[in-house]
C-alpha cells in the first residue's frame, strides 16, 4: 500500500525549508537570521556543499536537478516526510519551477509572485521591455534582426555596445563589442550556441556606470521595505557580486523600484539592478533578479532584517512600508 501524508499532523509551523543548489550566497545569511526561532531544514540539490554541514541546520537533505522529471515528486515527498509548513527558494531557477507548478505545494506556505510576473522578471528580454513599458530608463535596443538597424550600424557604431543571453547570473552570458564586425560574430554566436526555442539575444546601448543595486520585499504587489546600495567594486569588474558597497538613498531609485515591482503585482523578495549614467544623470534600468542577492548581508547590516520579514509576508502577517535603513552602510566580501 502507498503511504500517504495527513498534513494536519504532520506540518509544523516551526520549521522552514531553504530550498537552493546550495553555493547560494544567501544561503548562510538567511540561516543565521532565522536559526534562532525556527527549525530550518536544508534541500540542497549540491549534496557535497559545505553548506549541508552548517550547525544552523537541523538537519539537509539532497534534490533533484529540476531537469529531472520526478523533481516535484522527490521535493515533495521529502517536504511531508521532514514536517514542514514554510518553504524559502533562494535559487532563481528552482524557485522558476516551484512558481510554474506552484498547485502542487498548495499545502505549504511561501511567498511566491505569479507565473506571469516571474516569467517577466527572469527573462532579461521581458524585463527590459516590461521597465521601459512602464516609463523607467533603460539602454536603447538594437533589434539586430532588423537589416535596417544593421546598416545604420555599419555606419555609424556606438563606442561600446552589450550583446547578452536572455538568461545568466551576474556577468554570465555577457559580451562587449566596439565595432560591427565583432558584433556580428558574437551575435552568431550566441544564437548558434542557444537552443531554438530561447528568445534572440539581447544587442543594447552600453551604460558605463557606476553599478546601482535596490533589494525590495512586496506584499501582494506593494513594496514594504527597499535599501539601495552602490557598488564600489564587484567580481567580475564586467558585473558580478558585490565586493564593496555602501547602502544610499535616493528618492529617485525608491520611485523607479516601486514603479516596476507594482506594476509586476510583485509578492516577495526580488533585487534590481541599475548603472548611473553621468551625463543623462539618471539610472538605467539593466536587469531584475526575482531572489534574494548575494549582498543580503548589506541590508541586515543597515538594519532591515529581510529573512525576517520574509518569514512575516508569508505567514501574512500585514506589513507597512515603515522600514527606515541607515546609508552609509559599507559591505566588502573578501573571498
Amino acid at each position: 500500500m502507498a503511504r500517504t501524508f495527513t498534513t494536519t499532523t504532520l506540518m509544523d509551523n516551526n520549521r522552514v525549508a531553504i530550498i537552493a543548489e546550495g553555493g547560494e550566497w544567501t544561503v548562510l545569511p538567511v540561516i543565521r537570521e532565522l536559526k534562532d526561532q525556527f527549525k530550518i531544514v536544508g534541500f540542497f540539490q549540491n549534496k557535497k556543499n559545505p553548506v549541508n554541514n552548517s550547525r544552523g541546520l537541523s538537519f539537509s537533505t539532497n534534490i533533484l536537478n529540476t531537469c529531472d522529471s520526478l523533481f516535484h515528486k522527490n521535493l515533495l515527498y521529502k517536504l511531508y516526510k521532514s514536517k514542514v509548513k514554510t518553504i524559502i527558494c533562494l535559487n532563481e531557477e528552482i524557485k522558476l519551477s516551484l512558481v510554474k507548478c506552484k498547485h502542487l505545494y498548495k499545502n505549504f506556505s511561501f511567498a511566491f509572485p505569479s507565473y506571469r510576473s516571474y516569467e517577466t522578471a527572469i527573462q532579461k528580454n521581458k524585463s527590459i521591455r516590461f521597465a521601459k513599458k512602464v516609463g523607467i530608463p533603460v539602454p536603447e535596443i538594437y533589434d539586430y534582426e532588423d537589416f535596417s538597424v544593421k546598416e545604420k550600424l555599419k555606419i555609424s557604431f556606438p563606442e561600446k555596445i552589450v550583446v547578452k543571453a536572455d538568461r545568466g547570473v551576474s556577468s554570465l552570458n555577457v559580451r562587449y563589442a566596439t565595432n560591427f564586425e565583432d558584433l556580428n560574430e558574437i551575435y552568431d554566436d550566441f544564437k548558434t550556441s542557444d537552443d531554438g526555442d530561447k528568445p534572440c539575444p539581447i544587442v543594447q546601448e552600453f551604460v558605463g556606470g557606476p553599478t546601482y543595486l535596490t533589494q525590495a520585499l512586496c506584499q501582494d504587489g506593494k513594496v514594504k521595505a527597499l535599501v539601495s546600495h552602490v557598488k564600489h567594486r564587484e567580481w567580475p569588474s564586467s558585473g558580478g557580486v558585490t565586493c564593496l558597497a555602501r547602502t544610499i538613498f535616493s528618492k529617485k531609485l525608491e520611485s523607479y523600484s516601486k514603479r516596476l515591482l507594482e506594476n509586476l503585482n510583485w509578492h516577495g523578495e526580488a533585487g534590481i539592478e541599475w548603472k548611473y549614467d553621468t551625463k543623462r544623470n539618471d539610472f538605467y534600468f539593466i536587469e531584475m533578479n526575482p531572489r534574494f542577492e548575494g549582498s543580503l548581508d548589506l541590508t541586515i547590516s543597515s538594519g532591515i532584517n529581510f529573512p525576517n520579514l520574509l518569514v512575516d509576508i508569508i505567514n501574512e502577517k500585514k506589513l507597512k512600508y515603515n522600514y527606515d535603513y541607515q546609508d552609509n552602510i559599507y559591505y566588502r566580501w573578501f573571498y
